[in-house]
């Protein structure tokens, strides 16, 4: 799982080039070990929104979403829903207790580091 802490740490720092003040955020796409596609929230924008942009093709991706500050990074559920229809296999973020967290988007989810 170390590459699972290579994604989410590089999208934290990624994250610090938001200019929302207030929920500094960055979401990564990647397919076999390449970046596909990278979001970072704006003022009425959603990191993930952004990343997972119109007319391209994220079958078989992973999304990796984290904050500047380090706390919590679920994506909302109107986020989680697009993930699903881009063909996002699964989402790994940090949960409430710092852990982190893989979640096969509506199927299940389960801590994988705390």
């Amino acid at each position: 799982m170390p590459k699972v802490i290579k994604y989410l740490e590089l999208a934290r720092k990624i994250s610090g080039q938001s200019t929302s003040i207030q929920q500094q955020m960055c979401a990564l796409a990647v397919r076999s070990g390449k970046i596909i596609s990278i979001g970072i929230n704006r003022k009425n924008s959603h990191a993930e929104t952004r990343c997972l942009r119109p007319n391209m093709d994220f079958e078989g991706c992973d999304l990796f979403v984290s904050r500047w500050n380090g706390r919590t990074s679920r994506p909302c559920p109107k986020c989680q829903l697009k993930a699903v229809d881009a063909g996002i296999n699964r989402c790994y973020y940090i949960g409430l207790d710092g852990s982190i967290i893989e979640e096969r988007l509506g199927l299940y989810q389960r801590k994988l580091y705390c």
